[in-house]
């Protein structure tokens, strides 16, 4: 992944003092935004289990994506070019399951 993206995402303020970045989780199905406070160097999964936890949902449920990548576990920011000081979406996606024919005969 180029970090072209990462230039253009907002800057939020004090988080550079702290070292961090601001992950807003957003899921695709209509569930309110979460956002988390992380160090570069966090694995993604420490949010994963946070966000699913907040939701109340069975750990894994989610898949997520960072501008149409593939986000896993053991990803960190850093490994995305997050820079500290600034906000990045991750698009939490509920996966579909389904569309076999079951024969009845």
């Amino acid at each position: 992944m180029s970090g072209a993206d990462s230039d253009s995402e907002p800057e939020v303020e004090g988080l550079k003092e702290e070292g961090k970045i601001v992950i807003m989780m957003k899921p695709t199905n209509h569930e309110p935004e979460v956002p988390f406070k992380v160090k570069q160097t966090t694995p993604f999964e420490k949010v994963f289990k946070a966000f699913e936890g907040k939701l109340r949902v069975d750990q894994g449920s989610y898949q997520y994506q960072y501008n149409g990548q593939r986000v896993y576990d053991d990803t960190t920011p850093k490994m995305l070019e997050m820079k500290i000081g600034k906000r990045y979406d991750i698009d939490a996606h509920l996966p579909q399951f389904g569309g076999q024919c079951i024969d009845r005969d």
